[in-house]
This record gives structure tokens, sequence and C-alpha cells, in this order.
């Protein structure tokens, strides 16, 4: 399985429940995301697209760490719940940057009060994985992965950087005019990039034909 989610009662089951409590939900002076929303909200923080596996099952705590991913493949049948509604609580693991871009609020909510089971071909259609394949996950999010890494890393991190500018920029919709330049601002870094690299290969060919 992916994860079958938080194991609830070894964090409230406990004497040290309160200190569990802070450990968790405390959130670092200057920081985004408290601990327990970094174990998905950190993959944004990652310079290249990162793509999960998932099969199995993918529930509460388990399916917000697969929605931090950038891409999700998932096996057929896999089975998916936003299981905190089960115990009376709400997603706080990171669903609250992750599900406003991938479904609409009505999903959003029904899934999170529901606590419904759905499977891959539902996740799919609602826009929570990105393909569903009926081989192994992993195999094909190895694939998906080998074919990123085998482009320029530069143009890999720069498109990630652009498209979660724009799906995650704080308050009020970024302006047409902000997100244009920032497009601007990466494409001419990697230009930049091109053009070096161009210049040290005619370099070196010069000196080729010299030696």
């Amino acid at each position: 399985a992916f994860s079958a989610g938080l194991d609830l009662k070894s964090v409230v089951g406990t004497t040290d429940a309160k200190k569990n409590f802070e450990e968790l939900l405390g959130r670092p002076e200057g920081e985004a995301a408290n601990l327990a929303q970094a174990v998905s909200h950190a993959w944004r923080g990652v310079p290249c697209p990162v793509v999960a596996a998932v099969h199995g099952v993918c529930f509460g705590g388990g399916f917000q760490i697969a929605l931090g991913a950038d891409v999700r493949v998932a096996a057929a049948g896999t089975k998916f719940s936003v299981m905190e509604a089960k115990w009376g609580l709400i997603p706080d693991m990171g669903a609250t940057a992750a599900l406003p871009e991938l479904v609409n609020r009505d999903v959003a909510i029904e899934l999170t009060t529901t606590g419904r089971i759905f499977e891959a071909a539902e996740a799919k259609e609602l826009g929570l994985v990105t393909k569903v394949v009926e081989g192994d996950a992993f195999e094909a999010a190895l694939g998906m992965a080998t074919k990123i890494a085998a482009g320029s890393p530069d143009a890999a991190a720069a498109a990630k950087q652009l498209w979660h500018a724009t799906y995650d920029a704080p308050g009020d919709p970024p302006t047409e005019a902000r997100l244009l330049k920032l497009e601007t601002d990466l494409q001419r870094r990697l230009l930049l990039a091109w053009s070096v690299e161009a210049e040290a290969d005619a370099d070196a060919a010069l000196r080729a034909l010299v030696d």
C-alpha cells in the first residue's frame, strides 16, 4: 500500500498526547507549514518535478502526502479516501494547499465530510491523479521521471517554479502582468544558460582545431 494514513491512536492515545500535538501542529517562526503539513507541502520546494507512484490504499495523511507531489501515477484499483472524516477531523497535512488546485470546492467539501472510499478511475475523473495504469505504478512513475530527467534539469525546475507561482500565489489571484514577467525572467535565465553552454562548446571546438 502507498499509505493507510496516520495511526491516530499512537498520537492521541498516550500520556504524551499534548506534547505530540505541539510537535506536529506547532508552527516554527517564519515557516509556512507546521511539521504535519511539511511532509506533503515540502515537495513544492524540491527544485524538480516530484512524481508519486500510488498503489493499494491511499488514505488520510497518506493521501495528502500524495497530493503534495507534482504528478501522481496510480495503479488501477487503488483506493483513496480523505479518511479524517471517520475520526471527526479535517485534513491538516497540506490538503488546504493542494485540493483547490485540483478539484472544485463542492468536490473538496464532499470528500472531506463523507470520508468515502473511491478508486483510481474516479480519482482520475476528479483530477486527483494524473494517470491510471493497469500495470506497476512504480514502473510507470519511474518511466515518467526518467523522461523528465533526460531533458534539461534547469527547464524542468523553471517549469515547476512557474506553474507553482501561477497556482499558489497567496491572497488575490496573481496579475497576468506579474506572471508574464516571471515567465520572461525564467526563460531569460534558461536562454542565458544555453548561450553560456553554446559559447563553451564553441571554445572547445576551436581549441580542438588549434590542437
